[in-house]
């Protein structure tokens, strides 16, 4: 997300929360550095169409959400092969600790 998508969102959060975004209440509530100039573009911009750039946070907020879902899937995924893996290691070690001990039985 570019910095003016994400200042458009907190224009659409902050008017979300019953409040007239402002230079102010942007500054504060921005979670990102953004620099004045990027602010009032951001701010002009949202209040030229709000309707439309609430549904475009909303979408990307969406695609955000997809993305999470997909990386944690794919998390899930890999924490399951890696403890096969830790399983199939453990089995393999046991059995030639097992093999070095009757070696050395023998011995």
């Amino acid at each position: 997300m570019s910095t003016e998508q994400h200042l458009i969102q907190v224009c659409q959060q902050i008017a979300q929360s019953g409040k007239t975004p402002s230079m102010a209440l942007l500054r504060a509530k921005k979670t990102i550095p953004a620099s004045m100039p990027q602010m009032v573009a951001a701010l002009k911009s949202w209040q030229n169409a709000p309707e439309v750039n609430a549904t475009t946070a909303s979408i990307e907020e969406q695609t955000v959400k997809t993305s999470d879902a997909e990386r944690i899937t794919s998390l899930e995924r890999q924490i399951m092969e890696l403890t096969l893996r830790i399983n199939q290691l453990e089995t393999s070690l046991s059995e030639v600790m097992q093999s070095q001990k009757r070696k050395q039985g023998q011995d």
